[in-house]
């Protein structure tokens, strides 16, 4: 709604400018109606890229298996929505902040953020089984994206009957998955 009503005011705000421009001793100096339009249709579009880039560079910086992760860039991707970026601030977080940034992780569709929560809250019964099974469906999907940590991490939850029970097999599979995406920790026997 805000993001509507910004909108509208920047069109009518550059349609003023360009009608004042256009007001000069040469008339057709200034832009029409459709290319203070196009313009600023184009102005968001552009500044949407420019945060997608900043996103993904910042979770490239963030992620554990390129070395130890950058809290700051933890930070600035997580701020920008990349989910398992939020799940990774937690992990450096201090822990008053943990829990919420685990939420966040979760509902934006981390599994390794639902772990996280879910070891935070579980105590608390019925609510870390849930959250679990949310860790398992988001590593499931994950995993079948070429995600290696996912597979290792859904074969950690099928081994430990988190969110479900047991399941040597299931575990065995995930885990050979993940070796074969290259994820190395996953190829030594368990």
């Amino acid at each position: 709604m805000l993001t509507a009503q910004l909108h509208r005011l920047a069109l009518a705000s550059a349609f003023v400018s360009a009608l004042a421009s256009g007001c000069s001793k040469d008339k057709s100096s200034g832009p029409s109606k459709q290319e203070v339009e196009a313009n600023v249709r184009a102005e968001p579009q552009a500044q949407g890229l420019a945060n997608a880039n900043a996103m993904i560079d910042n979770a490239k910086l963030c992620e554990p298996e390129q070395g130890a992760p950058s809290l700051d860039a933890c930070q600035r991707a997580c701020e920008l929505n990349h989910s398992n970026s939020c799940a990774n601030w937690a992990a450096l977080a201090e822990a008053s902040r943990a829990l919420s940034l685990f939420e966040r992780a979760c509902r934006g569709g981390s599994g390794i953020g639902c772990e996280g929560q879910a070891r935070l809250v579980e105590g608390a019964g019925d609510r870390a089984t849930q959250i679990y099974l949310d860790a398992r469906r988001y590593h499931r999907i994950h995993c079948s994206q070429g995600y290696p940590r996912s597979c290792e991490q859904l074969a950690g939850l099928f081994e430990t009957a988190k969110g479900g029970k047991a399941m040597p097999a299931a575990a065995k599979s995930f885990r050979s998955r993940a070796c074969s995406l290259g994820r190395k920790s996953s190829c030594l026997p368990h």
